[in-house]
Formats: structure tokens, sequence, C-alpha cells
């Protein structure tokens, strides 16, 4: 499903309302805070060495990295701001992906 959020926000070509931008950011927030760790988890039992692994955690970087600006002046700036989450939404995502072979995320997080 957070995906699929993800997915809509990057694809609008107006600016969403504030809210809809806040609510979005939470939700971002928090399913990175869960994946970011599955996945460095899933790297550390992987063989060592992996190009796979490798770029995985460097998605986790970047994300820590994104998650760590502060909130933007104005709506045009919160707005690409929460873009930015999103793409490490969908990185972060396609990396789990591709290091369980599709499986859903553990812990009873929907895989949407």
């Amino acid at each position: 499903m957070v995906r699929a959020a993800a997915s809509w926000f990057l694809a609008q070509q107006a600016l969403p309302r504030h809210q809809t931008v806040k609510l979005l950011d939470g939700d971002f927030r928090a399913h990175l805070a869960f994946l970011m760790p599955q996945i460095e988890r899933l790297v550390a039992e992987a063989p060592a060495g992996g190009v796979r692994a490798r770029l995985a955690l460097a998605g986790v970087e970047e994300a820590r990295r994104r998650l760590a600006v502060a909130e933007q002046p104005g709506l045009r700036g919160e707005v690409e701001r929460v873009q930015w989450l999103a793409r490490s939404v969908m990185v972060l995502r396609d990396h789990h992906d591709a290091l369980t072979g599709g499986a859903p995320l553990i812990d009873g997080q929907a895989a949407g």
C-alpha cells in the first residue's frame, strides 16, 4: 500500500494539499524506518561482497540522509522533500524484492 502511495505521489502533476503531504510524509517515514533494518538484516545474511547487497546498503544510507532533511519552507519545498522520501520507498522496496525474490514483508506489514 505504501509503495502504491509513493507511486501515486510521484506521478502528481499539480501540488497536492498540505495535509496530504504531511500524511504521506508520516507514512513514508514509518515505512522506511520499518524497511531499512529488514534490508540490513537481509544483507547481513547474504553472501559477502554481492553487488546487490552493496547497492541495497547504499539505498539504505541514502534513505537515512533523506530522512534527516529538515522540513522545507513552503508547500513546493515540502512536496520536493517528501518526493525524495517517496523515491526512497520505491527504491528500498525494489531492493527488498531483489534480496528476497519478491517475498512479502515480514512482521505483519502489508506488502503493498
